[in-house]
């Protein structure tokens, strides 16, 4: 039984490994962000992205779940999102972007390595700007990754950004 449980686990984390792998091929700018989607048990597995995983590719971050499951098999509350990808200079200039967040529940936002959002709270539904904007030229693609987790209640989780100080706006799909 033991060797079992342990060819089990083997296989399970080379399903994963391939997943994510699929995935992070997949998304390519115009093809949206790769979602991992993990149910947790609780609400320490979800802070944790850990739990079962359900794998997708998101067109963008523009989410308002309310008390409703974000997908198939994964519950309405204790669960955690992790979505990865490429966002692309969208001016056909050298541009500034900046970027924020609007999640209900804890929220971390990194582009190219750089953590320029990080809330990671039970909190309601509230807007996090990043602590830095980026200068890119036209055509750059730039490595972008959210992390998110819901407890319990409604559930929301956005992202945006602002072009040469614009209003901001959900990022839209022909950038991811």
């Amino acid at each position: 039984m033991h060797r079992t449980s342990r060819l089990v686990q083997w296989l399970s984390g080379w399903v994963f490994l391939v997943g994510i792998i699929g995935l992070t091929m997949a998304a390519q700018a115009g093809d949206g962000l790769s979602a991992v989607y993990y149910n947790a048990a609780n609400l320490a597995q979800a802070q944790a992205m850990q739990g079962t995983p359900n794998f997708r590719i998101d067109a963008n971050v523009n989410f308002n779940w309310g008390t409703a499951a974000p997908m198939t098999g994964v519950n309405a509350d204790n669960y955690a999102v992790r979505w990865a990808g490429r966002v692309q200079a969208s001016s056909s200039t050298t541009t500034t972007y900046a970027f924020r967040t609007y999640t209900d529940e804890g929220v971390r936002l990194w582009v190219d390595g750089v953590k320029i959002v990080d809330n990671w709270t039970s909190h309601t539904a509230a807007y996090n700007t990043g602590t830095q904007s980026f200068t890119w030229a036209a055509g750059e693609m730039h490595q972008i990754r959210m992390e998110y987790y819901e407890g319990t209640g409604s559930a929301v989780a956005q992202l945006e950004w602002s072009v040469n100080g614009a209003a901001y706006v959900a990022i839209p799909q022909t950038s991811l």
